[in-house]
């Protein structure tokens, strides 16, 4: 028998020390032996049975983890080899292209070299077809050069003709104004002394009339 929790309610305790056990109720717990062993067996088997559980729990994982890593192992074989094979199938292809490539390239540089020949060649013809294209304008220009000069030489030579020519015809002219001049001029002096003559002898009015018509006759003349 044994008492559970505190001074249960109706124990009074006096200062004899005696109790007094009226109106107590007693909780009383009883367990026998042969459950207690059995509960501490079922435990023990509990704790056996989790532990067991939980080595089978991670043997169980490790397993998956072996298994799920062979599986992926065995997928990136799988994936490696379709790669490789795709990666290789890529390669001949490029290399058939390069290849083509190349070919093509020769090809070219074949063109190429005979449209450097022929570019060349026609390069000379074309140089050859301008040189004698200068020389034929440059003779042409040195003709018509030549002709210019001769024709500005005669033309000159006229020019320089007709220029003497008038300038000779003016020297003439000159000397006639000036013969002309020269002879009006003595006219002209004889009609003065002629009227200052008979201006000094009285002469008479018939006689002064007639001087009077010379004189215009002497002017007309002048003019």
């Amino acid at each position: 028998m044994a008492l559970l929790g505190k001074t249960l309610k109706g124990i009074t305790t006096k200062s004899g020390g005696t109790e007094q056990k009226e109106n107590i109720k007693i909780r009383q717990v009883t367990i026998p032996l042969q459950e207690f062993e059995e509960s501490q067996k079922q435990a023990q088997f509990k704790k056996e049975v989790a532990k067991i559980v939980n080595f089978n729990k991670k043997k169980l994982m490790a397993y998956c983890r072996r298994t799920m890593r062979a599986v992926k192992t065995q997928q990136l074989k799988q994936d490696t080899e379709l790669y490789q094979q795709n990666n290789k199938r890529e390669l001949d292809s490029k290399e058939v292209f390069i290849q083509m490539l190349d070919k093509n390239l020769d090809e070219a540089e074949d063109q190429y070299q005979i449209a450097q020949r022929n570019h060349l060649i026609d390069l000379e013809n074309f140089h050859f077809l301008q040189e004698s294209r200068y020389r034929a304008l440059l003779d042409e220009f040195e003709r018509d050069i030549k002709i210019l000069q001769e024709e500005f030489q005669i033309e000159f030579d006229d020019m320089t003709k007709t220029h003497e020519q008038q300038v000779k015809e003016l020297e003439q002219m000159i000397k006639t104004v000036e013969v002309e001049e020269k002879r009006k001029a003595e006219l002209l002096r004889i009609n003065i002394k002629l009227i200052r003559r008979d201006k000094k002898q009285g002469c008479r009015k018939n006689e002064f009339d007639k001087i009077i018509i010379i004189r215009r006759q002497t002017n007309q003349i002048l003019l």
